[in-house]
């Protein structure tokens, strides 16, 4: 059967205007029986800027029956993104829940708050479907508190995050067959990717095949297909900007890749160049020494020579004596 895919806000938001299906979905994920939802004012958002940012908010007031059986009225927000961002405007969003009031018994007050975040981009943490909860703690005894204060309920909050790359081909949880339809392996192909095959045999599910149906109905709804359609083209253009900026992020730091090695080169040729001075200077001072030892042993060499005459002619004035005296002998 061919689906709308729910990655893309306009197709998200038809399929999560259907009360029945929000219920169904959002009690899946919570793990808690809806008894009554109705959508609030919302703020349908995307945000298409130089950094190509989209998130879409979508916005609940529900009545859950809790694993106590108690009937609690609590808001719910879902934030859906496609795209890495920064974690402000997800703050900022949650930030405007705090501060609505509503009427419980006679008595208006704040309510709890769920959130559910759609990513449609990868986290540190490998896993699916992560479930951030509270639990009190005795910071004394380090005791964990059993049970739950109005107050801290109001002001702290439970959240899931779905991370849809990491959805599992091989579903086996209900969780697991729900969230498929966001599982980007049943894309038509690229040129539709806002349109999806999904394998109708494996719906064997109430659930699953109500909110199948209701994306089947998105798929062939003319003004849901432009707007997912046009999400498309935006993407594309992203896309593009993105790669041509990645691009320029590339050249550039290979740019600077090569200016830092020619740096490192000069460095050290500079090195090098001193080190052969030094090693010059070093032959020129030893150049020196040996002129010097070899002047002084020329220099020794002469009065060697010099003291070796003087011995040789006092021993032929010697030798001559010798022979006058020999002759003088000679003649008596």
């Amino acid at each position: 059967m061919f689906i709308a895919n729910p990655i893309y806000d306009s197709v998200f938001k038809y399929l999560m205007e259907d009360l029945e299906v929000a219920k169904r979905l959002i009690s899946v994920i919570i793990e808690e029986q809806i008894l009554d939802i109705e959508v609030l004012p919302q703020e349908f958002t995307t945000f298409y800027q130089r950094i190509g940012v989209s998130i879409l908010r979508l916005d609940f007031k529900a009545i859950i029956k809790t694993k106590e059986g108690d009937a609690k009225k609590v808001l719910i927000e879902l934030q859906k993104s496609k795209n890495a961002l920064d974690i402000r405007r997800f703050r900022r969003y949650l930030g405007d829940n705090y501060s609505r009031i509503d009427v419980v018994g006679k008595k208006k007050e704040s309510l709890p708050i769920i959130t559910i975040y759609f990513l449609g981009f990868d986290l540190t943490i490998h896993a699916p479907v992560i479930k951030v909860n509270r639990t009190y703690t005795n910071q004394i005894t380090k005791a964990e508190i059993k049970g739950k204060d109005d107050f801290i309920e109001k002001l702290t909050h439970d959240s899931y995050v779905i991370q849809i790359p990491q959805l599992p081909e091989i579903t086996q949880t209900k969780l697991e067959k729900i969230l498929s339809i966001f599982n980007q392996k049943w894309v038509y192909d690229h040129d539709n990717r806002w349109l999806m095959a999904y394998d109708d045999s494996k719906i064997d599910d109430e659930d699953l095949a109500y909110i199948t149906k209701r994306l089947e109905h998105a798929a062939q709804d003319p003004d849901t297909r432009d707007n997912a359609e046009i999400e498309n083209e935006l993407e594309e253009g992203l896309d593009q900007k993105f790669f041509e900026k990645e691009q320029k992020i590339t050249d550039l730091e290979d740019r600077l890749e090569q200016v830092a090695l020619a740096e490192q080169e000069a460095k050290k040729a500079e090195q090098e160049a001193k080190k052969a001075e030094q090693e010059a200077k070093k032959a020129e001072q030893e150049a020196k020494k040996a002129e010097q030892e070899a002047k002084k042993a020329e220099q020794e060499a002469k009065k060697a020579e010099q003291e070796a005459k003087k011995l040789v002619a006092k021993k032929e004035n010697e030798l001559e004596e010798l022979r006058k005296q020999l002759a003088k002998l000679n003649q008596k």
